[in-house]
Order: structure tokens, then C-alpha cells, then sequence
């Protein structure tokens, strides 16, 4: 089952707590925003992305998710598996095409969770693939830009979704 929690801006807030902070290595920032709580005997990484209030914008969530295939590639060579618990870019300035590129990366690992509340989004439709991987739960997409009937558009597909056995999943 997959929850989707959206409200708009003035049901509920969502502070911004970064300021206007000194500018700051961006790799470095990736680095750290790589947060792993799980190893296990099975060589798999459980991991948790957190980059939220940030600002990142579009131009910055396709650095990222090249890095973080590279990254992914390199942890391949050592004979470990990633897998993403909860990805968080919350609070930023995310819009359609930034969507774009993080869901495409996000099909190859898709996450538990997946937070992208108080950003620009208005078009859903890249989350419709991520619904039939069966792996996302939680969809976060409050105080964004979506419109009514689009918003209608992605519960039906969540709801409507199949998986690899055509078995609706939600």
C-alpha cells in the first residue's frame, strides 16, 4: 500500500531552515547525504538520501543522481548492493524536469519512502512508473504545484497499478 499525503500551503508549513548558508562543496554535500544503517550479512547497504532544504533546483537533482549512479556503479565493483530506504529532497525547488531525472534513476533503486513535499512539482506522471516497481510505500507531495485533476490522475494509478504477477498492489 502506498500512502501519498498531499495538502496545500495553507493546510500546513514546511520551514526552510537552511538560510542563506556560505556556499558549500556540492560532492561533499552528496557525500553526506548518504546516510547507511544497515549492513548485512548479505552484502546489502540500506540507505537513506537526505537532501533536504537545500535549494536544489533541477540543474542540481541531475548532478546528483549522476553521482549517485556513479556511485552506485562503484559499490557494484565491490560486490555490494544498495538499497534505498528513504529519499528525502524535501523543501526545495525541485520542478517537473528535475522530477524527470530523479524518478529515472529512482526505477533502478526504487526507495521505501519518497519525500518531495514544499517543492514546484505539477506534473505526476513520472511516479507512475516508480508504482509499478512495488516497492515505493510512502509518496510525500504536499505544498507542491499540482493541480486537481492531476493529483486525481495519480491516486487512480496508484490504486490501479499491477505488478510483475498482474496483481493490483494497492
Amino acid at each position: 500500500m502506498v500512502y501519498i499525503r498531499m495538502v496545500g500551503p495553507q493546510q500546513e508549513a514546511w520551514a526552510n531552515t537552511n538560510g542563506n548558508a556560505a556556499s558549500i562543496d556540492i560532492e561533499e554535500c552528496f557525500r553526506d547525504a548518504l546516510v547507511t544503517f544497515e549492513h548485512s550479512r548479505d552484502q546489502v547497504s540500506k540507505t537513506s538520501v537526505r537532501l533536504a532544504s537545500l535549494k536544489l533546483n533541477c540543474a542540481t537533482v541531475e548532478r546528483w543522481c549522476g553521482w549517485f549512479r556513479l556511485q552506485c556503479t562503484l559499490l557494484q565493483k565491490s560486490c555490494k548492493c544498495l538499497a534505498l530506504d528513504v529519499v528525502d529532497m524535501s523543501n526545495n525547488n525541485i520542478g517537473d524536469h528535475g522530477l524527470v531525472i530523479l524518478t529515472d534513476v529512482l526505477l533502478d533503486r526504487p526507495p521505501r519512502i519518497l519525500k518531495l513535499f514544499n517543492n514546484r512539482i505539477t506534473d505526476t506522471t513520472p511516479f507512475e512508473n516508480l508504482f509499478s516497481v512495488d516497492s515505493l510505500q510512502e509518496l510525500h507531495l504536499s505544498n507542491n504545484r499540482i493541480p486537481i485533476h492531476t493529483a486525481i490522475r495519480l491516486i487512480l494509478a496508484a490504486v490501479t497499478t499491477k505488478n510483475k504477477y498482474n496483481q493490483c498492489i494497492y
